[in-house]
């Protein structure tokens, strides 16, 4: 029988039960809490493939080490690989690797010291102010709308975190997407896009982790609906995606999208401030545990990890816009 590991935060303990539930009927789970006993834990149990469900980020480079161990002993896993991870965990390396492959994002300055802010005096506003080390979306980030206010927003983040860089990026003014992209090479899936609450982007600390970041399903004209899964595709092979992830894009103001986020990460269970992917599967008629044993598959697909007791999946509907790109739903 296959031994499938889960990989969990010691504060998630309900993630872990939602993940056993959902993939006990295709094999043997084995839980593993992503600590500092995982190494010895993973070289005790050896699973046959792991799905990674930690996504503890304090510090940020925490969301790396479950990938790290795994490949280290030489596990498959679900998910994109550690280098791919740190990419999008370092936004500015990861909007240089976007610019390089030609996808749009949106302009910024790394700030490491107050005074190099000096140029922002002469420049547009408003502009978003991010950690240049985090993977969140663009509704997560303070918003300055002059100079005062983003010497004043820049100063509180340097003071709490010394030494920590900042992401001063262009705001830009158009509505905000995600898209939740499955599979691999030419059996991509593009779930249901979904619109992101444009208010959010106001809301910091405690008040927007209440909020949450869920949306809605978007409605979308045939081409925009395009424009947007074909960038979340360039984007997904520019950074060397594989299973899963979560792409976010904002519209300029001439409607053209921008990748401002990209999460090889994503939530698959309830969780109180990302439930992204999980919108857009309930979107596509999927059920939580349903997505998370079809995103198994596709991890053992790509792996070739034989799972004999996986469930067979009927095809969920195609959707195809008029200019090509079919976004398709595995078997």
């Amino acid at each position: 029988m296959t031994r499938i590991g889960v990989t969990f935060d010691e504060s998630s303990d309900d993630h872990c039960i939602a993940a056993e539930r959902a993939l006990r009927e295709m094999g043997t789970v084995v839980p593993l809490v992503a600590d500092q006993r995982l190494p010895a834990r993973l070289r005790e149990e050896r699973p046959d493939i792991v799905v990674n469900v930690a996504r503890g980020s304090e510090p940020p480079s925490r969301r790396l080490h479950v990938a790290a161990f795994l490949e280290y002993f030489g596990i498959p896993f679900l998910g994109s690989d550690a280098l791919t991870q740190a990419t999008c965990l370092q936004r500015a390396r990861m909007k240089e690797s976007l610019w390089y492959h030609g996808v749009p994002t949106p302009a910024f300055e790394l700030i490491e010291r107050l005074e190099q802010l000096l140029p922002f005096a002469r420049r547009a506003y408003p502009v978003a102010v991010r950690r240049a080390r985090a993977v969140y979306g663009s509704a997560e980030a303070p918003t300055a709308n002059d100079f005062s206010e983003l010497r004043h927003i820049a100063t509180g983040l340097l003071e709490t975190t010394p030494g920590e860089p900042l992401l001063v990026e262009r705001l830009l003014p158009g509505d905000a997407f995600a898209c939740a992209v499955l599979g691999n090479g030419a059996e991509l899936v593009i779930l249901p896009v979904i619109a992101v609450d444009r208010d959010a982007e106001h809301r910091t600390g405690e008040a927007h982790a209440r909020s949450g970041r869920r949306g809605v399903p978007a409605r979308l004209s045939d081409g925009l609906r395009e424009a947007i899964e074909a960038i979340a595709i360039r984007s997904w092979g520019a950074l060397g995606c594989r299973d899963l992830a979560r792409i976010d894009v904002q519209l300029t103001d001439a409607g053209l999208p921008n990748v401002c986020a990209v999460d090889p990460l994503p939530s698959l269970t309830t969780d109180d401030t990302e439930e992204t992917l999980l919108t857009a599967s309930r979107a596509a008629g999927l059920d939580d545990h349903v997505l998370l044993q079809r995103c198994l598959l596709i991890a053992a697909q790509r792996a070739k990890v034989s799972i004999p007791r996986a469930p067979r999946f009927e095809r969920l509907p195609r959707h195809t816009p008029p200019g090509g790109i079919r976004a398709r739903l595995l078997n």
